[in-house]
């Protein structure tokens, strides 16, 4: 008898499993990428705030490792992918998830469509950060990279900054073929939370998508209308919806990228959310700016605060496996009335600005 390595065992129980003929089976792909940025933020030290450099990860877009790879016979063709995500910046604390899972998913590709399972990116995830000439650095448009810039304690943002962004979660979703450049998207997933969990107050998002690709002689068009609904387990609290459009243009050398979104909040209060993003390639040279601006309002309506953030960036690609950058951008967190701004420091101010400067690199393998 042959010798069976205990990958392929491995990948042969998986393939039982799917009921998938394990003929059909070939060795996953193994890949990597390392992204490191020294990152400097400054903010107004007459104001008690701080200044600092640190050698950091990006957050949503860290260092990562994985493996990926596809069962096919006459009758199946199913994809497979788990990934680690390794940020090495974050505390050694499990709760700050130094390493976490960022994927451990397949993908069930039919004539009729395809059906994902697990933990992946959610498509309006996806769709919203190709907009962004930013993605996979610290000037993306996520809000996850600013929080060392103090922003006012009561008008609080979180799940994007210039569009409304969630990441990875586990996930069942149905895409459909291509009609003549219409893709339609259903996806239902646990926003986050143990399925396991009979006594918390967990959440479940539905969100349904329809995008539209299309070529118009040298022009592509790459459209998008997302709507989602964060429902909870418990009826006393509301729900959360989101509606959002957005609109991507690539002609020649250049990109050109908009979104504008609403989010309510479960306290009946709404967030506004605009992104505007532009490129230019040239050789092995990038140039890119973008503009997010999240505007905050109560449930009467009233608004209480704004964060923005410009950015200007350039970027060199080296090679096909690395790229180099250096990026300048502003971000400014407002509260219509004086408070206290969080971190401990300034007391009754209504806004705080911080200056930020990077130089980093992104290595893929």
């Amino acid at each position: 008898m042959g010798f069976i390595s205990d990958h392929n065992k491995v990948v042969l129980v998986a393939a039982a499993i799917l009921g998938v003929s394990s003929t059909s089976v070939a060795a996953p792909t193994v890949y990597g990428l390392i992204n490191k940025e020294i990152r400097t933020v400054s903010q107004d030290a007459s104001e008690n705030r701080i200044s600092r450099v640190n050698v950091t990860d990006v957050d949503g877009f860290e260092t990562r490792l994985g493996a990926k790879g596809n069962i096919k016979d006459d009758h199946h063709d199913v994809d497979y992918k788990i990934e680690l995500g390794i940020n090495s910046n974050k505390d050694d604390n499990s709760e700050k998830e130094r390493t976490r899972i960022r994927m451990a998913s397949v993908k069930f590709k039919q004539d009729w469509g395809h059906i994902t399972v697990g933990k992946d990116w959610t498509p309006d995830s996806l769709r919203l950060i190709a907009l962004d000439p930013f993605v996979g650095t610290g000037l993306q448009s996520f809000g996850l990279d600013n929080a060392e810039i103090n922003t006012p304690a009561a008008s609080t943002l979180t799940g994007g900054l210039g569009y409304r962004f969630r990441g990875f979660q586990d996930q069942f979703t149905y895409q459909t073929n291509n009609y003549s450049g219409f893709r339609f998207h259903l996806t239902i997933d646990d926003n986050g939370n143990s399925s396991q969990n009979a006594t918390g107050d967990d959440g479940q998002v539905t969100t349904l998508m329809a995008t539209y690709d299309k070529d118009f002689g040298s022009v592509k068009n790459d459209f998008t209308l997302i709507s989602s609904s964060l429902s909870y387990d418990k009826s006393s609290n509301h729900k959360e919806k989101n509606l959002q459009i957005a609109d991507k243009i690539m002609f020649g050398a250049h990109s050109v990228s908009l979104a504008y979104g609403t989010q309510t909040t479960g306290d009946d209060g709404k967030n506004k959310r605009t992104f505007l993003g532009y490129s230019f390639t040239r050789d092995k040279a990038r140039y890119a700016l973008s503009y997010s601006n999240a505007d905050i309002e109560s449930a009467a309506g009233v608004k209480t605060g704004s964060r923005n953030q410009i950015a200007l960036g350039y970027f060199h690609t080296c090679n096909e496996n690395l790229t180099l950058r250096f990026l300048v951008g502003n971000y400014t967190a407002k509260a219509e009335t004086a408070e206290t701004f969080g971190g401990g420091f300034a007391t009754n101010k209504s806004e705080n600005k911080g200056q930020i400067i990077s130089l980093g690199g992104m290595l893929k393998f």
